[in-house]
Parts: structure tokens; C-alpha cells; sequence
């Protein structure tokens, strides 16, 4: 059903294209292509699409916008930049009783990013939402470089800064992810995230959407397992420094609750196992314990909200990977914890 009603709406959303399909960047394929998704970003929107317009490539890129009907003036920006530059920008004006997917009342996922990815021409695909920014302008030739010369490697990816922006629009640098450089397979990607989006490059591959993965949060993770699903493909990670996640007060980082976070994380692990058709002899000992401590966090959430049925949803799943041990951890875990309250 998502599939089915992504596609049609999608139809709808290519002929809405700004200022149409006869502008420069329309007259040519372009090798890369970059989604920018954006809403409510005014105070970013023109520092992020800035650093993208700076990249120094010897080939054509496009960059898609989509907007989705922000509040502010976010639009009002993205089109003062689509009509400057015709020859880079293609966007699309989206509405939001369109863009958000909802089944029986309950949101399911939004279609922005994905209509960007569908509307992609690009050999290949890179990503910044409209509150980020990238700082290196040599990244899409860099990468493309290595992904053209390599012709295993369906990915690549750096490292990001972290930036915190308050109100004043003051900005403090937080940390510097020092991941080190590294070839990944599907393997790496069973219980956690190993790129940072804003940096990554991707072929584009054309796929439907599996019908294990609506209602996450986390779509680029899911993203890298469907690309890397093929034997053989892999992911490379370099050590250099690409770009800069802004953290603020309206952005994903910060408005989803602790306890929101914990179970999008929980769920997100069991509809990977899903997908991917998964056994426990696939997890290795670390993955196992991450499984353990994933779940046991969103089951103290469960409790501490008396939804004692949802608890053995996760129980489960914890015991189905790491055997009927795992249930003893759980009795031992919460016996030290009512212990801890006696005395």
C-alpha cells in the first residue's frame, strides 16, 4: 500500500517541478545528484545550499530541493535560489497533506526525501538535509573519484562535526566524530548506523520501499541496508572530515523524547532482522549485547509506563538472539534493581 500510493503521488509531485522542466540543469544528465530535503530551516536553508554550491567538481551535479510547505521562510528562500540558479537547482514545492503518510489516523513516514531520491537523474546520489552543511568543497569530486575507481564499493562516507546553534544563533563546535577509515559490508550495519548521512555518496539504485521498514525513524539506515543487501557490495568510510550536523532547538536530534528514541532504536533492530531475513548465528558477540542493551533500555521505558504487554515483544526478540540466557539476565537485572529500592 505505501509503495502503491508513494508512486502515484509521485507522478503528481514530477509535473509540479519550479519554474518547469525546460530550465538549464533539466537539459542535461547530471552525474550526482543532491536531495535536500528542508522545513522550517530559514536561519540554515541559505548556509547549506551555499556549501553545496561551492563544490568544485569537473562534472554537472543537480541539486533537488524538496520544501515541504514550511511555516516560515524557508520557501520564500528556496525560491529566490532556484531562480538564481537555474542551472544547478531543481525544486519542488510540496504539500504537506500530501508529503506525510498516514494509515488508519497513525503516521507512517514522510515522502520528501524519498520523492528527492525518486527524482534523482545522478549516477549517483548524495544527501544534506537543510539545517546541515557541508565544509570541504572538494567532497563530491573526492568521492566520486574513489566510487568511480572502484566499482565494489556501492557507498562512501566521512567523518562530520557536531555544531551546536542557539537562539541567538551563536554556534559552538560539540565534537568531531573520529571514526576511522574502514570498508563496511551489511554486516556492520545489523544493530547500528556506521555513516553519518550528511556525507555519504551512493549509486543510485532504483528499489521499492520494503514493507518491513515503514514507520521508522531512522530511513537512512534502512537506506544502507537495502543498497549493501547485494553479495558482494560494500561501503567505505573514510577518516577525513566532510560536513557539520547542526544541532538546534527545532531539529531531529533534539525534539524526539529519550524514551521516543529508545523505542524507534528497539523497533529499528527488529524490522532489520525482518528484511534481511536474519538468523542469531548471523550477530556476533558485540551485536548480541547491543541487542541486549537496546532492548532492556526500552523495557525499563515499558515498565516505568506500566505497558507491561508491550514488554514481551522485546523480551522476546532479546531471547531469540541471544537464547534463554538472555531471560536470565533479565531475572538477575531486576532482582538487583528491586534489591536496590529495599535498602
Amino acid at each position: 500500500m505505501i509503495q502503491k500510493e508513494l508512486n502515484r503521488l509521485f507522478l503528481i509531485e514530477e509535473k509540479n517541478e519550479y519554474l518547469g522542466k525546460n530550465k538549464e540543469i533539466n537539459k542535461h544528465i547530471p552525474l550526482v545528484s543532491i536531495s535536500v530535503p528542508t522545513y522550517n530551516h530559514e536561519n540554515f536553508i541559505e548556509e547549506c545550499l551555499d556549501s553545496i554550491l561551492k563544490q568544485v567538481t569537473n562534472f554537472t551535479f543537480e541539486i533537488i530541493i524538496g520544501e515541504d510547505q514550511s511555516d516560515d521562510r524557508t520557501r520564500e528562500i528556496c525560491i529566490k535560489y532556484a531562480e538564481k540558479y537555474p542551472n544547478k537547482i531543481r525544486l519542488f514545492l510540496r504539500d504537506r497533506k500530501t508529503s506525510q503518510y498516514f494509515e488508519n489516523g497513525k503516521f507512517i513516514c514522510r515522502f520528501n526525501g524519498l520523492w528527492n531520491r525518486m527524482s534523482a537523474r545522478g549516477k549517483y546520489i548524495a544527501m544534506c538535509e537543510g539545517d546541515d552543511y557541508w565544509i570541504d568543497p572538494l567532497k563530491l569530486q573526492k568521492q566520486v573519484d574513489f566510487l568511480e575507481a572502484n566499482e565494489e564499493y556501492v557507498i562512501h562516507s566521512a567523518n562530520a562535526s557536531f555544531y551546536f546553534q542557539d537562539e541567538d544563533n551563536n554556534k559552538e563546535i560539540l565534537c568531531r566524530s573520529e571514526k576511522e577509515e574502514r570498508v563496511l559490508t551489511l554486516k556492520n550495519f545489523y544493530t547500528q548506523n556506521n555513516l553519518s548521512t550528511l556525507t555519504v555518496m551512493f549509486r543510485n539504485v532504483k528499489f521499492d520501499y520494503p514493507k518491513e521498514y515503514k514507520n521508522i525513524l531512522y530511513g537512512d539506515w534502512a537506506l544502507y541496508t537495502i543498497i549493501l543487501k547485494n553479495d558482494g557490495c560494500l561501503a567505505y568510510r573514510s577518516n577525513e572530515v566532510f560536513a557539520c550536523y547542526r544541532i538546534h532547538n527545532n531539529g531531529l536530534m533534539l525534539s524526539n523524547s529519550k524514551v521516543k528514541h529508545h523505542e524507534h532504536e528497539a523497533n529499528q533492530l527488529i524490522k532489520i532482522y525482518e528484511y534481511l531475513e536474519l538468523s542469531p548465528k548471523k550477530y556476533n558477540s558485540n551485536q548480541k549485547a547491543t541487542v541486549t542493551k537496546v532492548m532492556n533500555t526500552y523495557i525499563l521505558d515499558l515498565i516505568a509506563q506500566r505497558n507491561f504487554k508491550s514488554v514481551f515483544k522485546y523480551l522476546f526478540f532479546d531471547i531469540k538472539i541471544n537464547g534463554i540466557g538472555a531471560l536470565f539476565f533479565y531475572i538477575k537485572y531486576y532482582i538487583r534493581q528491586i534489591r536496590k529500592l529495599w535498602h
